[in-house]
């Protein structure tokens, strides 16, 4: 099953300090709503921790952001990828709106 990708686009600054400083606010806290684990990023919600993951990657001068399905599970529910994209796409708009480029979701293999 192909993976749902988040591809975010930069305008002021670098993608790679863009990651740099969300790294950086989950670290001291100022992040609740998620949290850095093996270089993924997951949901703290209790019932959601370890549903899914965002995983991201440098791919032509900007920031991928890819949906993983935990180990052993095949398909994730519609629900958990809905919650998840939403939730990270709300986490990059509130913590860098004015320095995010055009946003698109897509399906990628």
């Amino acid at each position: 099953m192909p993976h749902r990708s988040i591809h975010v686009g930069v305008t002021k600054g670098s993608p790679t300090v863009l990651l740099e400083v969300l790294n950086r606010r989950l670290a001291a806290g100022k992040i609740k709503s998620w949290r850095a684990q093996d270089g993924r990023y997951g949901l703290t919600d209790e019932k959601l921790w370890g549903k899914a993951w965002i995983a991201v990657s440098l791919e032509e001068a900007m920031l991928a952001f890819r949906l993983q399905r935990p180990e052993g599970v095949d398909l994730l529910e519609t629900s958990v990828r809905g919650i998840y994209l939403g939730r990270f796409l709300e986490l990059l708009i509130n913590q860098f709106g004015e320095s995010l480029g055009p946003i698109t979701v897509s399906r990628s293999h």
